[in-house]
């Protein structure tokens, strides 16, 4: 039973509902440029809402007891960089909002969080900010990222991985990759696969590449679909055998966690400070606080009991 809950649900006002979570988003549209990519065309640049707004809707769903809220965008570490403001104030200003909720960070782009990456690790002291990263990769190959209009290398993306890791040695760090991006070769995505040996993350997002009309990439010579496949499958190999590990290191251990959402059967789902997802037996309020001890673990999720 993976650990996938629905995202972008709407929150129902209901003691029936099926989770405890609620999604802010806080800005539109892109301020990148890469090249494969449609969303600024298709959403339009940059545009931030107005921090009073973020906070009065975040407010609401703290009313209606929301457990879980998460901080989304398109590229939710360039909030406010069009408005005079930054990411790290506003989850500074969301961290002072009364109330027992968490808030998970969206995705965050690389080359956005470098210059807030200080004032952010120091935002993210909070114990109402789960200890989560989404910062996307793409490649292991600084030729490739240039190809794609990715405004980083991969021994920055690394930097800014070191320096939360230094801080906050659990967090979780899921990262994305494009399998088969044109002109990709075998050993550009053999880097990829060493970034990833590396980078030692708990879950990794693979997509294989898929041209998009309208950008850039889309006059490259698309590469066949079998060498993509065949990248995307040895990329899942390694990641799931490192998330495995990874997940391994709870066996036994007592944690606290968050119960979050109604699972299959007589199960919840919860989430630990780091966000690592918990299935746990029984009917437990959302919303509620339990001790879990983790009794199970796969590369997806982890397993426990009642303390």
């Amino acid at each position: 039973m993976p650990f996938n809950r629905r995202i972008g649900a709407p929150l129902r006002e209901s003691s029936s509902r099926e989770d405890s979570c609620g999604i802010v988003n806080v800005a539109e549209g892109c301020a990148g440029s890469c090249s494969y990519c449609i969303v600024s065309r298709a959403r339009g640049r940059l545009k931030s809402r107005p921090v009073e707004d973020v906070l009065l809707a975040t407010e609401r769903l703290v009313q209606l007891g929301t457990a879980e809220i998460q901080i989304s965008a398109q590229d939710t570490a360039a909030f406010g960089s069009d408005i005079g403001s930054d990411l790290a104030g506003l989850l500074e200003a969301l961290a002072e909002i009364p109330g027992d909720f968490r808030l998970r960070v969206g995705m965050m782009n690389p080359d956005s969080v470098k210059p807030i990456q200080d004032r952010l690790i120091e935002a993210f002291q909070s114990p109402k900010i789960y200890r989560f990263l989404h910062i996307p990769v793409q490649s292991g190959s600084d030729d490739v990222l240039r190809d794609m209009g990715r405004r980083y290398s991969s021994d920055e993306f690394l930097e800014i991985v070191g320096a939360f890791r230094s801080a906050y040695p659990e967090i979780s760090i899921i990262t994305d990759i494009i399998a088969g991006f044109p002109g990709e070769t075998e050993e550009e995505f053999q880097e990829s696969m060493n970034l990833i040996e590396r980078l030692q993350p708990d879950k990794v997002n693979i997509t294989r590449f898929s041209s998009r009309p309208g950008t850039p990439a889309a006059s490259l010579y698309d590469m066949p679909d079998r060498i993509k496949k065949e990248r995307s499958r040895r990329m899942t190999r390694l990641w799931l055998r490192i998330a495995e590990r990874r997940n391994s290191r709870y066996l036994g251990r007592s944690l606290p966690a968050l119960v979050t959402e109604c699972g299959r059967g007589k199960t919840v789902k919860a989430r630990s400070s780091n966000y690592a997802g918990i299935v746990i037996p029984g009917a437990l309020d959302l919303g509620s606080w339990c001790r879990i001890k983790i009794t199970e673990t796969n590369p997806y999720y982890l397993s426990g009991i009642l303390q």
